[in-house]
């Protein structure tokens, strides 16, 4: 492990590096230090480990610095006056056609260098930022948020302090458009980058609830929710995600102004990306609502369309067309293209198209191919896979979606953070029985039954020749994620925390039981932990009058054999928090005798 992390320090520290070694006023070395910070982007985003080598290598103050020296206003004599065709005082003039006219005055090289500067630097500052909270506050101890809030516009002014700022409660008008001399136009690149920054800067409460808001980061990501371009409106629902939040200062003003509407409709967008995020958004921004808000968003959002975004796995069409279209090539279906299955990271079935050309991978002293290369290009086969291969991304964004669509429910439900004179309990009754009434309850329990199920694809399938296939070589198992699994418990573990008769409807489901059941060896904690909570719901005692159902309740757990499996986690399980929750679990259903 030791070995991994000097060489990640080592590339991070040479990214880090090269951007401030080459001479800055060579107009032959801007292309690198444009490009560095986009390489320190890729390694480290989705890498603890290497964002922690990025900042122990210093990281956050080469961004910083490099951040500012984008923002350094180019001086007037940057803009080197032309040959004009307009004439001087006193000049005679031949021909004012339109013809005989340049157009508009293009930017100097090192403005333009600048603002190419602000897009990589800004998914360097969003990838790092990223990781721990202690990496966020370093970028907002260096003064970068002002920096990124002018990123956000399409003319940047020299940043301000946040008190000369205009007030946020601004009448709303349309984003500038044009450039401002000396700071240049921002591109639509920039306009991205600034919004990813600031979602990984909201992660932060204390930074969201400071320095977001003190800097006015929220209209113009509002604005930029309606932009013509969709990559610009994925960008901004995405960092819409953290200020709709119920601890987020700008949820109130942001709902004033619309935002529950236009993120549902988003959600019915064509583009998976924008479903995504708005889903996403709106899970959070339903979160502690007020109950006839959270029933306006269903509304908006349509129980149908929700219905479909869960239940659609619109990547079982596109699984089954890449086989269709591999067979129809004439070649050999050999089972390894499973897009679920494990990858065996140490194995290697032969010379690599890699890097290192005719080669090959690097030999250790018995010249076998060493195992570090073998697993890197391993690991780089699987994530080219991942980020190009359009069956695997149709299956991701589906599952995501899905996860959100769950987990959306799951907050619509809750209880939400009302004044102390109200029932949460009540409320989140009433929340369930409108569920109930929108989407059917026998609708809605068959729902989360499929979400639990393995899924056989295609198992009648033929080949080109006409030829039937056997059930084994054509049937692909898709079996259920653990991110859908723990959004299902969640959404029971709620239902049982309200009232009895909502535990006995979810005690009645035996099917659904059962299909749970399964799940207490899955090999993700958090499913473990959401299944001990499902437990320790359905057999609490609300009162007296209780005592009977609740015992009843415990013994349908214990002939589902959840009894000896809550068990087993108790004495076996590795993770203290599962054994804790276990624990309370197995002494609830103890102590209700039938």
């Amino acid at each position: 492990m030791l070995h991994h992390y000097e060489r990640a320090s080592f590339a991070i520290d040479l990214a880090c590096s090269t951007s401030q070694l080459v001479d800055a006023s060579a107009p032959l070395s801007w292309a690198i230090r444009e490009r560095a910070p986009a390489v320190l982007s890729r390694l480290i985003t989705d890498s603890e480990q290497l964002q922690k080598a990025a900042f122990d290598c210093g990281a956050v103050k080469i961004l910083s610095r490099l951040m500012k020296d984008a923002y350094e206003a180019v001086p007037p004599t940057a803009f080197a006056r032309p040959w004009s065709p307009n004439p001087d005082t006193g000049m005679d003039v031949e021909s004012s056609s339109p013809s005989c006219r340049l157009g508009a005055e293009g930017q100097p090289p090192l403005l333009a260098h600048r603002i190419r500067m602000r897009e990589t630097v800004l998914k360097a500052i969003g990838a790092l930022a990223a990781g721990r909270d202690e990496y966020r506050k370093a970028f907002v101890d260096a003064d970068i948020v002002p920096l990124i809030v002018q990123s956000l516009s399409t003319a940047p002014v020299k940043p301000s302090n946040p008190r000369d700022r205009a007030k946020p409660e601004e009448a709303d008008g349309p984003v500038p458009d044009t450039a401002t001399s000396g700071y240049g136009s921002n591109t639509l690149g920039v306009i991205i980058a600034a919004c990813h920054a600031v979602r990984m800067h909201s992660r932060s409460v204390s930074i969201l609830r400071t320095s977001l808001v003190d800097h006015g980061v929220s209209l113009p990501i509002f604005r930029y929710l309606k932009h013509p371009d969709v990559d610009v409106q994925i960008a901004a629902t995405a960092a819409m995600c953290n200020l709709v939040t119920e601890v987020s200062p700008m949820r109130e003003m942001l709902a004033e102004r619309g935002v529950m509407k236009i993120l549902c409709e988003h959600a019915h967008s064509q583009t998976a990306a924008l479903r995504l995020n708005a889903l996403w958004a709106l899970k959070h921004f339903v979160h502690a609502a007020d109950p006839d808000v959270k029933k306006l968003c269903l509304e908006q959002l349509e129980p149908g369309w929700l219905v479909r975004l869960i239940c659609d796995d619109t990547e079982d069409d596109a699984l089954w067309s890449a086989r269709a279209k591999t067979d129809t090539q004439g070649e050999v279906d050999s089972g390894d293209d499973d897009l679920d299955g494990d990858v065996e990271m140490d194995r290697h079935d032969g010379p690599s198209k890699s890097i290192y050309g005719t080669t090959g991978l690097p030999r250790d002293t018995h010249g076998r191919p060493a195992a570090w290369a073998v697993h890197a290009e391993t690991k780089k086969a699987i994530l080219r896979d991942a980020e190009l291969n359009p069956q695997r991304r149709a299956r991701n964004d589906d599952l995501a979606i899905q996860e959100q669509g769950l987990d959306f429910i799951r907050n619509l439900i809750g209880a939400s953070a009302a004044p102390a004179s109200s029932d949460p309990a009540t409320e989140s009754t009433d929340m369930i029985e409108h569920l109930f009434t929108e989407l059917g309850q026998d609708r809605f329990f068959d729902i989360l039954a499929k979400k639990l199920q393995a899924k056989v694809l295609h198992p009648a399938a033929h080949r080109r020749n006409g030829s039937p296939v056997t059930t084994n070589e054509a049937a692909r198992v898709l079996y259920p994620q653990p991110k859908i699994v723990e959004a299902v418990v969640f959404i029971l573990v709620h239902m049982a925390a309200s009232t009895p008769r909502h535990r006995q409807l979810v005690i009645a489901q035996t099917d659904l039981l059962k299909l749970l059941a399964a799940h207490f060896g899955s090999k993700d904690k958090e499913v473990r932990v959401a299944l001990c909570h499902l437990v320790s719901n359905l057999t609490w005692q609300d009162d007296e009058t209780d005592s009977r159902p609740s015992a009843l309740r415990a013994h349908e757990l214990r002939k589902l054999g959840m009894l000896g499996k809550l068990e087993t986690l108790l004495e076996r399980d590795p993770e203290l928090d599962v054994r804790e929750r276990a624990k309370v679990a197995v002494w609830q259903m103890k102590q209700l005798s039938f």
